[in-house]
């Protein structure tokens, strides 16, 4: 009888189940490392993305900053210059009237005979009109040379005429003022200037 070979059949069977073993193995092996790659790649795109956000907000602050920058101003820097601009009001010059349009009564208040005469002789060569008069009371002790309002000027032309001091100007409180000097004031009652001479000889006289 011939012996029959052959392989015991339980140990071909436990082989090919290990190879089916290890080749189900491998395959998940391979599938759960493609996964694991999947998941690196997925961490990293949100990494990415979440970069992104960052330098993107950071962009948008740098954004703003450069059109601060560029446009607009902070009011709390900005100077304003305001130009104040100073006007001078130069008051008009004094002006005189002519002298034939002035009328000046020179009036003997010191008692001195032709006093009044050579006051009005000096201011006619003047182109003044010019009368001589006597106050009505002789003895006055001071010299005055009253002015209407308006004839300030004309009054300081006639002081220097006569070589008497300005501090003895003065202006009429009114006109009957004047008139209650003269003893015949009816013929000066719309004169300008009075020349009124007393003892103190203010108004140098030579007759």
């Amino acid at each position: 009888m011939t012996p029959q070979h052959g392989y015991p059949q339980g140990g071909g069977g436990a082989a090919g189940r290990g190879i089916v073993l290890v080749v189900v193995a491998i395959a998940l092996g391979a599938f759960l490392l493609a996964r694991g790659f999947d998941g690196s790649d997925d961490g990293s795109a949100g990494a990415a993305s979440s970069g992104s956000l960052s330098d993107g907000g950071s962009s948008g602050s740098s954004g703003d900053d450069s059109e601060g920058d560029d446009g607009s101003e902070d009011p709390a820097s900005t100077t304003t210059s305001t130009t104040t601009t100073t006007t001078t009001t130069t008051a008009p010059p004094p002006t005189t009237h002519p002298p034939g349009q002035v009328k000046v009564a020179a009036v003997n208040g010191k008692g001195a005979p032709g006093l009044a005469g050579a006051v009005a002789e000096k201011l006619i060569t003047e182109g003044f009109t010019t009368v001589a008069k006597n106050a009505v009371n002789f003895g006055m002790e001071t010299s005055v040379i009253y002015y209407q309002p308006g004839y300030a000027e004309d009054a300081k032309v006639i002081a220097d005429a006569l070589n008497a001091p300005g501090n003895i100007l003065n202006e009429l409180p009114s006109t009957e003022t004047a008139l209650e000097l003269v003893r015949d004031p009816s013929d000066v009652s719309d004169f300008h200037v009075f020349v009124v001479l007393a003892a103190d000889d203010a108004v140098p006289v030579v007759v």
